[in-house]
């Protein structure tokens, strides 16, 4: 099996064109459940407050410094 280095890292501001790009990919569209890609003023908005909530954590997955996935993270009580 082939090693792979992949690094989580918590979402910043500066991460919102990766995150577009992975939520307009066709495949993720369609298992997201939606028929076309996300509006990016929508989007935008829904990252900047996910990364800015004390509740949730957005983290995004590289692998050779290219965005390649995310993970969203719920606190729950």
């Amino acid at each position: 099996m082939k090693k792979m280095n992949l690094e989580l890292k918590l979402a910043n501001n500066e991460h919102f064109d990766d995150f577009l790009r992975l939520k307009s990919e066709l495949r993720n569209i369609y298992w997201s459940g939606f028929g076309e890609a996300p509006k990016r003023e929508n989007l935008e908005q829904h990252f900047r407050s996910a990364i800015e909530s004390s509740a949730r954590e957005l983290y995004l997955l590289l692998e050779k410094n290219i965005v390649i996935g995310y993970l969203h993270k719920k606190q729950t009580l």
